[in-house]
């Protein structure tokens, strides 16, 4: 089968895209980028992310993550639309965000496997381009 992949996207240093975060409570939407993660089961934004869209993160269900470090951790989640590429005719999807401190002094936001259950992905890293399509 073959892809149709109709954007494409470069990046510099890892594989990050510009995406689009909309709260449909608020109504608030913010502009930021994140790393396309494959081995990560979920999407994940900073924290700091929540406060700027008006999310209260007491408030949030409470995720249970696993990740290199050990044991599994609460973490808050709420549903947000998440654009791929502002800008373009790429949908918007549904997903739980996770939401983790200083994230961004970390890896970053990151795009997980629930993201890109929705896309067909394609990567050239030899010449720094993403290859994005909606998935069939």
């Amino acid at each position: 089968m073959a892809l149709k992949l109709e954007w494409e996207f470069r990046y510099a240093g890892r594989p990050v895209i510009p995406i689009r975060l909309t709260f449909w409570q608020t109504g608030k939407r913010l502009d930021t980028e994140a790393m396309l993660d494959t081995g990560a089961e979920k999407t994940f934004v900073d924290s700091a992310i929540a406060l700027a869209l008006g999310i209260d993160l007491t408030s949030c269900a409470q995720l249970a993550v696993v990740g290199l470090s050990g044991p599994a951790k609460p973490t808050p989640a709420m549903e947000l639309d998440v654009l791929v590429l502002p800008g373009t005719a790429a949908p918007a999807v549904t997903l739980q965000v996770g939401f983790v401190e200083n994230l961004a002094m970390t890896v970053g936001n990151i795009l997980g496997r629930d993201f890109l259950a929705f896309f067909d992905l394609g990567l050239s890293h030899s010449v720094r381009t993403v290859y994005i399509g909606r998935a069939r």
